[in-house]
Parts: structure tokens; C-alpha cells; sequence
């Protein structure tokens, strides 16, 4: 029975095979398709013409393949739906864990964007990798409009650290990323049914600040065995847990419109930070967490027949 042909493999060889990078030390095929890569994009300068006329949808559906010294390309496809690949709403869970993971790093935006694509490639699809007009990938895109989103309702913060912009989570944000961590793996959630823009999982976290020690029992979930924090900053997280209760009301409330939701959630988070003793409290929460174990277990338990 003939092996079917893979022509990507075969246009890595021709590749290979064709262009010359020197030293010899550094022709690796890596190396070789970025020199390509530029190439083609000096030729498109010399030539003005910048835009690619080819709609990348329908080229997705062309067929090609590779000779000793040649390759062919057949008709374009005819795809009139161009959709905008892995929608933002189902990348908020797992980027909000994802978040958590790295915690305290301070990185800048565009590397965390990088970082948690690389996370969940297995499950995006080719479509999520394509250029937009301003020369984005689409799902760089599309986790800047999910952050952007949880961002709207106070799930995450953008703050501003030696001149560059960063993800940081707060207090609402570290309960969802802690409950959603306990879903095995990087696989993105199918959500069909979304709560004004956001993930319903989100929303059914409400419940693990119900109360005080429910409250105490999520988060110490996530740093345990470092749980003395919550007796040494017990004051603090009672006055948090009333607020949160009331930042869940205002996101569960079907009467407000999306204006007065995000007003309403952002005000009771301003309001957790001016309790005395919140910032501490956030910091030393940061170092505690044990996001890493809590991932391992999730999938420890997956992994069982």
C-alpha cells in the first residue's frame, strides 16, 4: 500500500535542499525558512505589492504539491465564510489560568500572549494562525479581545511596570483561574451559551464566595499546604468575601445592561482595594499559590481508567 504523500514534508526537504545558509553551523531548516521568509518579503517591497491577493480561506483549500525542481498549485478553493478562527469567549478560562500559572513573573503582554498560544496550539487550527490587516495573528488577537473582555469586568488588571504593560490578575480572577485549574489539560472549553460576552463558568463561581469559610476553603485549595495566611489575614479576606458576594450579584443580574454591569463590578473592586490590609494580603496570597500542583493533580486524576 503507497504512503500517502505529505507535501509540507516535501517542501521542507525542497527547501532544505535548495537554499544555502552559511556558516553550516546555523542551516538548520528553522533558520532557512525565516531567511525565506524575509526574502519574500524584500521581494514584495521592491515590488509594491504588499498586500497578498490570495484570500488565505481559499488558499487553505488549494491543492499543491512538490516536484524535483517545481511546485504546482491547483485552483483556488471558493470559501465565501472567512471566520475569525477560536472565538476570544472561549479562550478566557484558560487564559485566566494560564495567568495564574505565571503568576508573578511580570512579563510583557506580547510575550504572555506568545507563552499561552504555545500552551493551547493542539487546539487551535490553522485558520486561528491567520495574518490579519495590521500583521497580527488572529489568535494574538483574539486573546488580546478575551483579556480585554475579562479585563471590562474586573477579572484581570492591566497594570503599567518599567514602562510596559501587564496582565495581572486580582481577587475575583485568582478564584475562577483556581476552579477552572481543576479542569485537566490546555483544552479549550466549548461554550455555546455566553453571559454578556462572558464565559457562564465565571459566573457559577459565585459559589465558592458564597461565605466566609467556602471562601477560605477555595483559595486555600490553591496554596495549601501554605494556609497560614488566612489566619494572619483573616480580617481582611472577611471584609473581601462581602464584596465579592457583591461583584458576583452584579455580574449574575440579568436587569443591568452591559454599561451598568461593568460600572457596578469595577466600583466593588476599587472598593477591595481601599480595605486596609488588601495589598499585603494579594502579595502574599501571589507567593503562596500552588497553581502547578493543583494542575498535576487535575490531570493525575484525567489520566485514572
Amino acid at each position: 500500500m503507497d504512503t500517502p504523500r505529505d507535501p509540507f514534508r516535501e517542501f521542507e526537504q525542497f527547501v532544505d535542499r535548495l537554499i544555502v545558509v552559511t556558516p553550516e553551523s546555523a542551516a538548520t531548516v528553522e533558520r532557512k525558512i525565516d531567511f525565506l521568509d524575509r526574502l519574500i518579503e524584500r521581494w514584495r517591497i521592491e515590488r509594491h505589492e504588499l498586500i497578498n491577493q490570495v484570500v488565505f480561506e481559499e488558499f487553505l483549500d488549494c491543492t499543491w504539491l512538490v516536484d524535483t525542481d517545481s511546485i504546482y498549485f491547483g485552483d483556488l478553493g471558493n470559501s465565501s465564510h472567512q471566520d475569525t478562527g477560536t472565538p476570544a469567549l472561549q479562550l478566557q478560562r484558560r487564559l485566566l489560568v494560564f495567568l495564574l500559572l505565571n503568576h508573578g513573573k511580570h512579563q510583557h503582554v506580547l510575550d504572555i500572549i506568545k507563552a499561552f498560544v504555545g500552551k493551547i496550539r493542539p487546539d487551535l487550527s490553522t485558520r486561528d494562525f491567520k495574518k490579519t490587516e495590521t500583521g497580527v495573528f488572529r489568535c494574538f488577537t483574539n486573546t488580546r479581545v478575551a483579556a480585554n473582555k475579562l479585563r471590562d469586568y474586573g477579572l484581570l488588571k492591566y497594570t503599567h511596570e518599567e514602562a510596559f504593560k501587564v496582565w495581572v490578575l486580582s481577587l475575583p480572577g485568582i478564584v475562577v483561574a483556581g476552579k477552572a485549574a481543576k479542569e485537566p489539560g490546555w483544552t479549550l472549553p466549548r461554550v455555546a451559551d455566553p453571559w454578556h460576552g462572558l464565559d457562564p463558568f465565571i459566573l457559577e463561581c459565585a459559589d465558592a464566595t458564597k461565605d466566609f469559610p467556602t471562601l477560605v476553603k477555595t483559595l486555600g485549595e490553591l496554596c495549601e499546604p501554605n494556609t497560614r495566611i488566612f489566619e494572619t489575614f483573616g480580617r481582611v479576606l472577611a471584609e473581601a468575601q462581602g464584596l465579592l458576594s457583591q461583584y458576583w450579584r452584579v455580574l449574575q443580574n440579568p436587569d443591568l445592561d452591559a454599561a451598568a454591569r461593568k460600572k457596578l463590578s469595577q466600583q466593588h473592586l476599587q472598593e477591595l482595594d481601599c480595605i486596609f490590609g488588601y495589598t499585603d494580603f494579594i502579595e502574599e496570597l501571589s507567593s503562596c499559590v500552588q497553581i502547578e500542583k493543583l494542575l498535576a493533580e487535575a490531570n493525575a486524576a484525567a489520566a485514572k481508567p
